[in-house]
């Protein structure tokens, strides 16, 4: 088995109160956390070389449950991190309207082109995470390896989308929950993965 898992981290106490979590950072909910274990244990049963993930805590916190049990260490980068919401961060969506309707309404008509104040569109957060999963996946392939790469939903989304759909624009189209993964063979489209097939 060689190729790319890519795996949303647990939900956080922010993503319970619908706030936006990019570069700012959550804890795990904790009962989430220990739920995220029975994951980290199917996805140790299978042949890891690397355990990667995102440098928030959020993201490091899960992939440190896989990589105790593969006994790896896990490999931070930040090019891996949520979408950079600037001066919405931390925000709920009713915060944000009632801080700076306008901008909102710019960045929510067009999120892939526009940004919030001091933030990244979309088609940045796809650049730099598609620059990493390419290296990934060409390092992949190469050593016929299998990476564990835990992340954030809107940059997997953003990859995956590009990777299913051939646009990146079409990652609203990608269901990816809190704690969950797909599979990325490198020779077929991802597909979802359970860790038990």
């Amino acid at each position: 088995m060689r190729g790319l898992l890519l795996i949303r981290h647990p939900e956080t106490l922010a993503n319970q109160q619908r706030r936006y979590l990019g570069h700012s950072d959550s804890p795990c909910d904790p009962k989430a956390l220990v739920a995220f274990m029975r994951v980290a244990e199917r996805v140790a049963k299978l042949p890891l070389a690397r355990v990667l993930s995102s440098d928030l805590g959020r993201a490091f916190a899960a992939a440190a449950q896989i990589g105790e049990l593969v006994h790896l260490p896990v490999e931070q980068d930040g090019r891996l991190r949520e979408m950079n919401f600037g001066v919405f961060e931390g925000m709920t969506y009713e915060e944000v309207m009632s801080f700076d309707r306008s901008s909102a309404v710019k960045w929510y008509e067009n999120a892939m082109d526009r940004c919030p104040p001091r933030g990244e569109t979309g088609r940045q957060v796809a650049s730099r995470v598609r620059a990493v999963l390419c290296e990934l996946r060409e390092n992949a392939a190469r050593t016929d390896r299998l990476f564990a790469v835990v992340s954030h939903g809107g940059p997997l989304r953003l990859y995956l989308a590009e990777r299913l759909y051939g646009n990146c624009e079409k990652h609203s189209d990608v269901e990816l929950l809190h704690g969950h993964m797909f599979y990325d063979s490198l020779d077929a489209k991802p597909i979802r993965f359970k860790g038990d097939e």
